[in-house]
């Protein structure tokens, strides 16, 4: 049996050898190249092993000569990795990863829609019924007891009985857009991403804060292009930063989602929260109350659901661009901004309300370098340069497939299982609600660029960003 199998292999290998590997990415991106010059990673992946070519993944004829022929249509050619069509680009390699996101919390937000459909009186069970979803997601595995649905029914039938104000309003709120299944706005510093797979895999410029953003911090917060296909303006927001893909995600992308007060979890990573609309109001306001009219209020209203933007200057995004570098006098405002809205980081202080730097000593509100100097009271993981892909790793991105009601009980991962206890070192064994059974073995992690994530010294664990 051995020998049938080594000959079988010995075979395939000499007939792969016949044709370059190359040769069928060539052929699936012979015209594309002619105008988009040699992109940043041809196949969109960090491998060389991987070997596609620009149809296999956005449709179209690479044989066609004129444009018109030759560009595929509809959301597929602007966005393979829209999860309507995940399944024919995507999922050819990765089908588990894009069943399971589509079954995910992040896809979903049954935990949303059912918390505001309870409250608001339209459904009797505080379990989630209803999703963000196109057709009914079915678990034959549910286990309430785990917070696992058997079932999540379409969003609409919630609103079946004549319910309509209540999804108009819970819409305009905002409060969970987008979802997976949406590209973001990409009108502002913070909204700037994809759809599905891409909403996380391929980097936008959104903040210029190296903490959030890494080495992506320098592309600037705007969505603009830094690839080198010369047919994507570079002076247009809305473009990824380059044509490829990454495991190495930023805090900043998770931003685009996770600000929002409906999925809120970054804002306490981060240190910051939402601008209270009054503290150095005088520099965000006009010198003279606006009074906007109709057409001017619902056009502020389209781009952030917040009132008080149509009155003030941040409204204007030339103006909201640059506000995390002004100089105000009481706060510092983050460079990202999500829906529109204003971000202020938070500082160490005294029960007076000084700032206080690391020895605990009172900065000088007249210093200009005085948010510097004050203690930044962001998550001591971000403040060592962890992001959030460094403790959520790809389950708790991904889902596992169940349909979970709460986001809590989706999340493999604990604490304990890098740090250990008071009691007991780590085990590096994953014992969240969601970790399958016996726990995941995290010291067989590798990060994107091969290196084990998690190194023992003697009785010190190591982990790497």
């Amino acid at each position: 049996m051995r020998i049938r199998v080594l000959a079988f292999l010995l075979a395939a290998c000499s007939a792969h050898q016949e044709r370059p590997a190359e040769q069928p990415a060539r052929e699936t991106s012979r015209s594309c190249v002619e105008c988009h010059g040699a992109l940043d990673a041809p196949t969109m992946h960090a491998s060389p092993a991987v070997q596609i070519g620009c149809t296999d993944c956005h449709g179209g004829d690479a044989t066609a000569p004129a444009k018109a022929d030759a560009h595929g249509a509809g959301v597929r050619f602007v966005n393979p990795g829209d999860l309507t069509v995940a399944d024919v680009t995507c999922g050819r390699c990765h089908r588990t990863e894009v069943d399971r996101v589509r079954r995910s919390t992040m896809a979903h937000g049954a935990m949303f829609w059912g918390a505001a459909l309870y409250d608001q009186g339209l459904v009797a069970s505080k379990n989630p019924r209803f999703a963000d979803a196109p057709g009914r997601l079915e678990d034959p595995r549910a286990d309430l007891a785990r917070g696992r649905l058997d079932r999540l029914d379409p969003l609409a039938g919630a609103f079946a009985r004549g319910a309509d104000p209540w999804w108009l309003h819970l819409r305009r709120t905002r409060l969970i857009d987008p979802l997976l299944s949406a590209p973001g706005t990409n009108d502002h510093p913070g909204d700037y991403r994809g759809s599905g797979c891409t909403a996380c895999h391929v980097i936008y410029a959104n903040d210029r804060d190296p903490a959030h953003s890494a080495e992506y911090a320098r592309y600037g917060n705007t969505g603009r292009s830094f690839s080198s296909d010369p047919t994507i303006p570079k002076d247009e927001p809305g473009h990824p930063i380059r044509h490829r893909l990454t495991k190495a995600i930023p805090v900043s992308q998770c931003i685009v989602c996770h600000a929002t007060p409906g999925a809120t979890a970054t804002n306490a990573y981060l240190g910051t929260l939402a601008w209270d609309n009054e503290t150095d109001g005088h520099l965000l306001y006009p010198r003279n109350q606006r009074y906007p009219s109709e057409s001017e209020l619902r056009a502020a209203l389209k781009r952030n659901p917040e009132e008080a933007a149509a009155r003030g200057l941040w409204s204007d995004y030339e103006f909201l661009k640059q506000t995390s570098e002004m100089q105000l006098d009481r706060v510092q405002i983050a460079d990202f901004h999500g829906h529109g809205s204003l971000f202020r980081n938070v500082f160490r202080r005294d029960r007076a309300g000084n700032l206080l730097d690391e020895h605990g000593r009172k900065v000088s509100p007249a210093d200009p370098e005085r948010f510097r100097k004050a203690v930044h009271l962001k998550d001591i993981h971000l403040e060592r340069g962890m992001h959030c892909v460094d403790c959520h790793f790809e389950q708790d991105v991904h889902g596992d497939g169940h349909l979970y009601g709460n986001s809590r009980a989706a999340v493999e991962i604990t604490c304990e299982d890098c740090h250990g206890t008071i009691s007991y070192p780590t085990t590096l064994l994953t014992s969240g609600p969601a970790a399958p059974a016996g726990g995941r073995d995290l010291s067989r992690l590798r990060t994107p660029s091969g290196r084990r994530r998690f190194v023992r010294r003697g009785a010190k664990v190591f982990q790497r960003s």
